[in-house]
């Protein structure tokens, strides 16, 4: 079947049942009353500047933050509304419209409130200090706490706006990087044993990666591989780039390194991130034991990084409906008790959180969206995979952090950061193995084996050897020295041996896999990902266990303080490594059954 047989059986927008899709009429009836709203914002930004050097007592900053909220939430809702209307036909002229509508909105109102925080640094700490434990400043509380923890490396003014041009010239690092990977790369076709050619892209190699066929993988593997081998100077030259600007902006902003640069915004201690690599760094016996198992289980003599994404269970037959897949995710969570249930259960089918299945012009992938004031919703291309319903898994983690935590919090203090996030998601997919696993035997139990052990290996340890490296990259520029390409390449290579031992046979191209890691970019933003799932799998552990309110008071508390502290008070510490321990425990008895 070619592309475009597939595309003609996908129905259009118009014909596609209401119930598959999300209630967008729950922000907005229709899109006249979202242009009211529209014209509502518009008319009321001017009222913004009334407070321009006002902002001196609690009370004027009292009254101009309550009206910056109050104006933020509806511009939220509008964009919301909009970047869901673009996303299910991104072929939609009049939804793209939209789109640039809520986001001149924006704009405009970012213009408008840019001086409330100029006019708010220059103030005393000890005052703002004071405004902040001000019992009507309750909302905006945490807001203010950030801004203090800023004042050290905010500048002047004009040395801001200096600045703020110079950032420009280092974006477009990023830009041409993405440039050179989406649009100027080509890959030779790869070949299967038959001699058939398969054509190679960013969106095809996954999928080559699975194949049967062991030649057809070796084969894609060379060929994406190969193409990044060409360009490495290139490449090279723009993460140079870009890490040179990153040591640029916590240099001027008088920070003592990078990483403190990055985790300081949500006050994340320096060892959180030297404690992931460290813990993980003593438990990758565990690791080097799957690659051996996997070469076993193969029957290879050796084994190989292409030999990694084949499935190792090839009878697995499980398949789902969406109502199947609601339900098995329902009674997975149950041991997160009735009310998560119940509101999750209400939310994938009768209030339409979910837009269901794919159709022409929607967007690819999955993901949750929304504000304080819509629902949690959640996008999806469902087509009855297994891989389906851990996404569906996932995405309602995210959507139930979201309703728990808008439920709790107020506007000002009901987003969370992504370090937290990760968490609620991952614990769902935690549970979902943990019921498979109870009610499935033979070749699908051994799928689901599979399923969290390729999980673990790809978002635990291998985003933790990303985070690894992208602190070697940091370093090797804060000592005076350039990233050059035999640099990149001899640290990765090593590291890629360090991760997965000797029962890996190496190969010269795995050195120039760095290139094609799009999150280099993102600056220390990988290790999330690593510390997520741990503490997943650590909530997981105590949940089962009974321990259930401590996660769901994590869920609860949204923004309200910075993660660490949050973490805290559910009982878990990123610094120490009993924090890991769940997780290695986890990885070890599944590679054991597995065997």
């Amino acid at each position: 079947m070619t592309a475009s047989d597939h595309m003609k059986e996908l129905p259009d927008r118009s014909e596609v049942n209401i119930n598959d899709t999300w209630d967008l009429t729950a922000i907005y009836p229709t899109k006249a009353d979202w242009e009211a709203a529209c014209k509502t914002v518009e008319a009321r930004l001017p009222k913004i500047e009334t407070y321009k050097g006002q902002l001196n007592t609690v009370e004027t900053i009292k009254a101009c933050n309550d009206l910056l909220t109050e104006l933020y939430r509806e511009l939220a809702k509008i964009q919301i509304y909009a970047h869901l209307t673009l996303t299910q036909d991104i072929s939609n002229s009049e939804a793209q419209q939209m789109i640039t509508q809520a986001m001149n909105l924006i704009t405009a109102y970012n213009q408008k409130g840019s001086f409330v925080s100029s006019e708010l640094v220059e103030q005393d700490e000890a005052f703002l200090r004071e405004c902040a434990e001000h019992p009507s400043m309750t909302e905006h509380r945490l807001d203010l706490l950030h801004l203090i923890r800023r004042k050290p490396h905010i500048l002047s003014d004009k040395e801001e706006k200096l600045l703020a041009r110079a950032i420009t010239l280092w974006q477009d690092m990023g830009d041409a990087y993405s440039k050179l990977e989406n649009v100027d790369m080509k890959f030779e076709h790869a070949e299967d044993s038959n001699g058939n050619p398969h054509r190679v892209t960013h969106g095809t190699y996954g999928k080559l990666m699975e194949a049967k066929d062991r030649k057809l993988r070796q084969s894609a593997y060379t060929s994406m591989l190969s193409e990044f081998k060409d360009h490495v100077h290139t490449c090279a030259a723009t993460l140079n780039g870009k890490v040179k600007q990153n040591l640029f902006l916590a240099d001027v902003r008088h920070y003592k390194n990078t990483l403190h640069a990055a985790l300081h915004p949500n006050a994340i201690d320096e060892s959180v991130y030297h404690s992931l690599i460290e813990n993980t760094s003593d438990h990758l016996d565990v690791l080097h034991e799957y690659v051996d198992v996997r070469r076993r289980k193969l029957g290879y003599t050796d084994i190989h990084m292409w030999d990694l994404h084949v499935p190792l269970v090839p009878n697995c037959e499980i398949h789902f409906t969406y109502d199947e897949a609601v339900e098995v995710i329902i009674e997975a969570l149950k041991p997160l008790g009735d009310e998560y249930v119940d509101i999750l259960h209400k939310g994938l089918t009768e209030q339409r959180w979910v837009d269901k299945y794919e159709n022409k012009g929607k967007r690819s992938g999955a993901f949750s969206s929304g504000c304080h004031d819509t629902y949690p919703y959640i996008m999806m291309n469902f087509n009855g995979t297994l891989d389906n319903v851990y996404t569906l898994a996932h995405e309602s983690g995210h959507s139930m952090h979201s309703y728990l935590s808008r439920k709790h919090q107020p506007a000002t203090m009901s987003s969370y950061p992504i370090f937290t996030a990760e968490i609620a998601s991952t614990l769902n997919e935690c549970l979902l193995n943990e019921y498979f696993l109870h009610h499935y035997s033979g070749d699908n139990r051994k799928c689901i084996l599979s399923q969290e052990i390729n999980t673990i290996r790809g978002t635990f340890f291998r985003q933790t050897k990303f985070a690894e490296f992208e602190l070697l990259t940091h370093q090797h520029v804060e000592n005076g020295n350039a990233l050059t390409a035999d640099w990149l390449c001899e640290k990765y290579g090593g590291l890629n041996q360090k991760y997965y031992g000797n029962a890996m046979t190496y190969d010269e191209l795995i050195q120039y896999e760095w290139a094609r890691i799009p999150h280099f970019y993102s600056n220390y933003y990988v290790y999330q990902y690593a510390t997520g799932i741990a503490c997943a799998y650590q909530f997981g552990s105590r949940i089962l266990s009974g321990e259930v309110e401590p996660f769901l008071n994590l869920l609860r508390s949204g923004g309200n303080d910075f993660p660490l502290n949050q973490l805290k008070r559910a009982g878990v510490d990123m610094t120490h490594e009993k924090t890991y321990e769940p997780i290695m425990n986890r990885f070890a008895e599944l590679v054991r059954e597995f065997e």
